[in-house]
Order: structure tokens, then C-alpha cells, then sequence
């Protein structure tokens, strides 16, 4: 989904209920959505309805983060603890997390580890050798890790099978991070003991 068609959809939604939006919460919402048309009409639908609920006239901030936390530790609380445990909270450059932003970011759904060099070195702006992200990328294809990446066979030109190519295991990843990545960009991450309070992952 366009730029364009997420903010039709916004304001053209908003207004036939007669509830006003700032042109900032419209950007906002977008942001998160992140292209996805299923998450921007959550989202949508759950702000609108809580602004009704309250009688107030108009889409307001605090209408829009309790959406997105409803989103991440309700809606979605299974990704978003598989997502906690994958990324590293500490050091400076934190692969494993980089790592699944370009997983997320490609426009391919099989992503190689070239693309992922590439990525990577972008967003830390510094060159990144493959050797510095096989380690990480192979944790993030572990249960301990979440397991939220998985090989894909890529046959050769001789024809035996490689191991090149890197998928998410649950195709609905690829959308939720970069939802994430529009809220942890915005500062509305939910706070991290709501998070840590999710069922755990031990196990499944």
C-alpha cells in the first residue's frame, strides 16, 4: 500500500465517522502500519473506536499509543515475544536485530546473505563483512533465539542444493517488524516490563 492510499484511507475513514485527525497522527499511524492494509485498518478501527468510546470529537496521541500497545502485547503479544527474544538489548550494533530489519525491509521474501551485508552495513554505516553476521544469523535460525528465521534450499548450477537463501518462518514477521521498527522509531514502544510479563516461548 501507497503513501498516497494509506492516508485515503485514513482521513476518508475518519471523516465518515466525523472524527477529526491531525495530520501529524495521520503520519503516525502510517508509519506504523508500515504498508500493511490488514495493521492499518486495526489500527484504525481501534483508535476510532476508542475515541467514540470516550466521546471525544477527534483522534488524539493517547488514542493511538494505547492502540499500538494493544497491538503489541494483545493482538500480536505471540510475535512480539519471539521478536523480544531474538534481538539483543545491549551493545552497539546489535546484528541479530539488524539483521531481521533487513530480512523485514527486503522486497523478496528469500533474502541472501549478500543483500543482508549490504543492509546491514547500511543501517550501522560501516562495512559489515558476512563473517561478522553468519554467527547472529544462525542464532536467529534457533529455538533459543525465537527460531524466527529458517534456511531455504537454492539449488546450484550443478545441481546440488545450498544453503543460501533466508526466509521468515512465520510469513506475518515480515510485516510485524516493520511495524516495530515504525513504533521503536517513534518512541511509543510499549514499556519493556509489559513486555517481559508475556507468556514465555520455553517449550513451544
Amino acid at each position: 500500500m501507497t503513501e498516497d492510499e494509506a492516508t485515503f484511507v485514513v482521513t476518508d475513514g475518519m471523516g465518515k465517522l466525523a472524527l477529526e485527525v491531525s495530520e501529524e497522527l495521520v503520519r503516525s499511524i502510517i508509519r506504523t502500519a508500515a504498508g500493511a492494509p490488514a495493521l492499518l485498518q486495526e489500527i484504525c478501527l481501534d483508535v476510532a473506536e476508542r475515541a467514540i468510546e470516550g466521546g471525544a470529537t477527534g483522534i488524539t496521541r493517547e488514542h493511538l499509543e494505547a492502540s499500538i500497545a494493544r497491538f503489541l502485547l494483545s493482538s500480536q503479544a505471540r510475535l512480539t515475544a519471539l521478536y523480544m527474544a531474538a534481538i539483543e538489548t545491549t551493545g552497539p550494533r546489535r546484528y541479530r536485530k539488524q539483521i531481521l530489519r533487513a530480512m523485514a525491509e527486503s522486497p523478496t521474501d528469500f533474502v541472501t546473505m549478500e543483500e543482508l551485508t549490504r543492509r546491514v552495513s547500511a543501517y550501522v554505516s560501516a562495512e559489515v563483512p558476512s563473517t561478522a553476521l553468519s554467527g547472529p544469523l544462525r542464532e536467529l535460525k534457533q529455538l533459543q533465539f525465537g527460531q524466527i528465521l529458517r534456511d531455504v534450499p537454492r539449488p546450484s548450477a550443478d545441481g546440488t542444493r545450498v544453503y543460501n537463501l533466508n526466509a521468515f518462518r512465520d510469513p506475518r514477521m515480515k510485516a510485524f517488524i516493520r511495524a516495530m521498527n515504525g513504533v521503536e522509531q517513534q518512541g511509543w514502544l510499549p514499556l519493556r516490563a509489559q513486555i517481559a510479563a508475556l507468556p514465555s516461548l520455553s517449550g513451544e
